[in-house]
């Protein structure tokens, strides 16, 4: 599983002071289906005192294994593509 909230350095955070700016939180997560990467999120963002979702965003993305998968090639053949 990965889930990534911001850098490994502390130092590196941004810090914000409007408000505005503080409106999502953006991470990555590997996880069997969509759903469960969503209720994983959901479930750990509530361990963060004064945080609460309130809704998700999925950008349509996919891994070059899926794209490899959906037009029956190989991951490789998919890198080498200019």
């Amino acid at each position: 599983m990965s889930y990534v909230l911001g850098p490994e350095d502390p130092s590196q955070f941004s810090r914000h002071t409007d408000p505005a700016e503080l409106g999502e939180v953006s991470c990555d997560i590997e996880a069997p289906s969509l759903l469960d990467a969503v209720a994983q999120v959901a479930h750990d963002i509530r361990l963060i005192p004064g945080l609460r979702a309130v809704g998700v965003r999925h950008d349509d993305t996919v891994t070059l294994g899926e794209a490899a998968q959906r037009c029956d090639r190989s991951e490789e053949s998919l890198a080498a593509l200019p």
